[in-house]
């Protein structure tokens, strides 16, 4: 069985508005066969010009027929003249309908868990300065917990944390447009990159357990400098100096113990000058003295230029 009630208007007198007659409201009672019982009041209105409109409705809906439980209905006509609902208290809780506006010093939800369907959460919504936003953030736990905090500071303009971030390997903190980065991998910033064990200062700066490197200039972790290819692939042009010597190129080499050594024919060594090459000359001033040997007759000759026919005239010699 099902009833509805209405606020008694007989106290108001009766009233014409077009083709609407007012008169005394008496409660109804209808049958609602095998569905759940409902009760029903609804609230009027009267304008000045007498019309009944309609306000508002409580409604007690039991869940189903002999369950002895129910819920309690809040509903509004909206300007179409439509029921809304806009409450719905019940055993499973509590359905507002719309927005919902809470003001006062302190609001508490004590329950296991908040869901929030919408994606953005706005706090301070009714700040007017950028000081109303200062230590505003979020707060895990109470003092006696030990609160972990992530509030804003004003006076850095920065948030602030009372614990540590981490994320995952293959996450990254970035800032702006992705120029810093830092993840597992290590840290960029534009050109610049720091990862386990090497520190990228620019395309051709690096800096790793392999030394430093500097375009064609490398330094080694064993105190060796290369310039040119410090793979060894280009061996002709590269030139080393570590703590054995130096090295230009595979013809010339300065060793600390093996002296200098100008491709395999001349060596200069604490012993002194060896020219292997039977061609080779000692050549004192551009056009000046030349002390040379003849591997023909095993002979030192000691020649001097002649610059009228540009050529080197033997002035002495020594036979072996």
């Amino acid at each position: 069985m099902s009833s509805a009630y209405a606020t008694d208007l007989s106290q108001y007198p009766i009233s014409i508005s077009g083709d609407q007659i007012v008169q005394n409201i008496i409660q109804v009672a209808q049958s609602d066969g095998i569905d759940a019982v409902s009760l029903d009041h609804d609230f009027y209105g009267i304008s000045q010009s007498g019309r009944v409109f309609s306000l508002a409705s409580f409604r007690v809906v039991e869940s189903g027929p002999n369950t002895n439980t129910g819920t309690l209905e809040l509903h509004i006509f909206n300007s179409d003249g439509v029921s809304v609902p806009i409450l719905t208290i019940g055993e499973d809780g509590t359905t507002i309908e719309g927005s919902l506006n809470v003001k006062g010093g302190h609001t508490s939800l004590e329950t296991t868990s908040v869901v929030v369907e919408d994606k953005d959460m706005v706090l301070a919504s009714g700040a007017t300065s950028v000081d109303h936003l200062d230590k505003g953030g979020i707060i895990l736990g109470t003092d006696e917990s030990g609160a972990k905090e992530m509030l804003y500071d004003l006076g850095g303009d920065m948030w602030k944390s009372n614990i540590g971030i981490n994320v995952d390997t293959d996450a990254a903190f970035t800032v702006g447009d992705a120029q810093t980065i830092l993840d597992g991998a290590g840290l960029t910033i534009g050109d610049v990159s720091l990862t386990d064990g090497s520190l990228q200062l620019a395309p051709d700066i690096s800096l790793g357990t392999e030394g430093l490197e500097i375009g064609d200039i490398s330094v080694t972790p064993l105190g060796g400098l290369v310039i040119g290819s410090s793979d060894g692939s280009d061996v002709d042009t590269t030139v080393v100096l570590n703590k054995t010597g130096l090295t230009i190129g595979e013809e010339i080499n300065l060793g600390v113990d093996s002296g200098l050594s100008i491709g395999s024919d001349v060596l200069l060594d604490e012993q002194g000058l060896y020219l292997k090459n039977t061609e080779a000359a000692l050549y004192l001033g551009q056009t000046g003295w030349k002390i040379a040997y003849d591997s023909s007759s095993h002979h030192l000759l000691f020649e001097f230029y002649d610059a009228n026919s540009s050529s080197y005239v033997t002035k002495a010699e020594f036979k072996a």
